[in-house]
């Protein structure tokens, strides 16, 4: 897709994560298929595997394509979580 104006169909960006039962954690809905999409650390060292629903990767994603049409950058879905160079 060239014309990044023009918005990605939700398959296709959903498509780009790999899916796995779970709760997400940033609308803390339990038990549908959620995607990793970043690990952390938790205060004492812990590890936490952040999950997101497609709602909101799909929002998420809306939010990343609007920064790179204000910024000029390329917007390819499927990165939430991962650097710019990854």
């Amino acid at each position: 897709m060239t014309d990044q104006s023009e918005a990605w169909p939700p398959g296709e960006i959903l498509a780009a994560y790999d899916w796995q039962d779970g709760a997400c954690f940033r609308c803390r809905d339990g038990a549908r298929s959620v995607a990793h999409i970043a690990t952390v650390t938790a205060p004492g060292g812990a590890s936490v595997r952040l999950l997101m629903c497609g709602s909101c990767i799909l929002r998420e994603e809306e939010l990343r394509l609007s920064r790179a049409i204000a910024t000029g950058a390329t917007y390819v879905p499927g990165r939430i979580g991962r650097s710019p160079d990854s």
